[in-house]
């Protein structure tokens, strides 16, 4: 998989997260510790932090590998396709 194929995919499943939970970016970002604009680069695709990436990763119960697309059995919502 290249960069921007994994990059694509991480903003889809970030975004596709936070909807299911019907969570505001505001509201995701309180939870997370965070700000409104580290999400929506995030749900963008424009920038990763990681330590925001891992925050995500437990607060939704998913995996790196799952996020990135990097492995389709990994995480809660190991059904999900790009």
């Amino acid at each position: 998989m290249d960069y921007e194929t994994a990059k694509k995919t991480c903003a889809n499943r970030s975004l596709y997260l936070r909807q299911e939970k019907h969570m505001s970016q505001r509201l995701l970002a309180k939870e997370l510790g965070t700000n409104l604009a580290a999400i929506a680069r995030l749900e963008h695709g424009e920038r990763f932090n990681i330590v925001l990436l891992l925050k995500y990763c437990n607060y939704f119960d998913v995996t790196l590998d799952w996020l990135f697309g990097m492995d389709e059995s990994c995480g809660a919502l190991s059904w999900w396709r790009t």
